[in-house]
Order: C-alpha cells, then sequence, then structure tokens
C-alpha cells in the first residue's frame, strides 16, 4: 500500500496507508533505551478504507511532521504494530499504534532449510 501525508491540523501531517481525515488524538513517546512509539486516533475515510475485517496495515510504515508542508521536522517515523476500528454515528475512527523504525535492527534473519528427508522431526529442531 502507497502511504500519503495527510493534513491534520495547521501544522500535524501524518504518513499513512491508512485515509485520515481527522486527527483527533496524537501520543508520541521515546524513552531511553527504548524503541519509539506512537499511538494516534484518527476518523478515517470509510468509503477508502474498505473493510476492516480484510485490511491489513500491519508492517505498513507510518511517519509524523510537524511543519507548514515547505520546511517540516520529522517527529517520528516507524511501522505500524496494530489497527483498531470502530465505527460510531456513521463515522469511522482507527486507533493505530506504531513503533520506530529501530525495531528493525534487532530482527534476525534467520534461513533453514530442511532438504535432508531422512531427517526426523527431532533432528530438525536440534
Amino acid at each position: 500500500m502507497n502511504a500519503e501525508k495527510y493534513k491534520c491540523s495547521d501544522t500535524i501531517r501524518i504518513s499513512s496507508p491508512l485515509p485520515i481525515e481527522q486527527l483527533l488524538s496524537l501520543e508520541i513517546r521515546q524513552k531511553e533505551n527504548a524503541h519509539g512509539t506512537v499511538i494516534c486516533e484518527v476518523i478515517t475515510r470509510e468509503s477508502e478504507v474498505g473493510s476492516p475485517l480484510f485490511s491489513t496495515y500491519k508492517d505498513e510504515k507510518i511517519g509524523v511532521f510537524k511543519g507548514d508542508g515547505e520546511e517540516e521536522e520529522i517527529l517520528f517515523i516507524g511501522i505500524i504494530e496494530s489497527v483498531a476500528f470502530r465505527k460510531d454515528h456513521k463515522k469511522m475512527t482507527a486507533r493505530i499504534s506504531g513503533i520506530s523504525g529501530t525495531v528493525a535492527l534487532e530482527q534476525e534473519k534467520r534461513k533453514r532449510s530442511f532438504q535432508d528427508i531422512n531427517m526426523t522431526y527431532e533432528e530438525v529442531a536440534n
């Protein structure tokens, strides 16, 4: 999915694959020796979201920027961990939780191939 920048206020823009109509709340946390996190609650463009049951935004990019569009300061860049949808009074809201891109530095790439068909399950596990 492609991420677009959505103007959420005079100074805040959010880059997200989820179509945003209005920002309700925004919380960015950065603690020492921990990954940064973002939690934002937004009103989405329901006609563009499709069915939340079939949409997954996990591991998509999300960014929060401050500025007027010409000069922007990066407040947060990361990936979406989860999106929870709620529909109230003809409005679809979404609570987006994200984690900073530094989490990718901790993920270990693993490749295992089990080509020997004579191995037992116990041998493969060890």
